[in-house]
């Protein structure tokens, strides 16, 4: 099976970087946590994002086992503690 070239696999944005879509849908679940929705179930981020809630589970379950979200006993989910490190590296 050939491989696929990285200009293949990425999208550029204006500026001519290359975008990799499953990282910035990645990145763009953890936005949807606020302050006023600390925690939101697969279908809150399914109805945030348009994405099937099955995609919503992979992704989810990787950004778990990575640290970045936390599953609740509720199933739903919170940001974890590696983007507290994050923020501790930032300041």
């Amino acid at each position: 099976m050939p491989k696929t070239s990285p200009n293949k696999q990425a999208k550029k944005n204006s500026s001519s970087v290359p975008i990799v879509d499953s990282l910035a849908t990645a990145l763009r679940i953890l936005d949807y946590f606020t302050i006023r929705e600390p925690e939101l179930s697969l279908r809150e981020l399914s109805e945030k994002s348009g994405l099937y809630k099955s995609r919503i589970h992979r992704l989810c379950g990787t950004l778990v086992a990575l640290g970045f979200l936390t599953r609740m006993p509720s199933s739903s989910y919170r940001l974890g503690p590696k983007l507290m490190t994050l923020g501790k590296v930032y300041e």
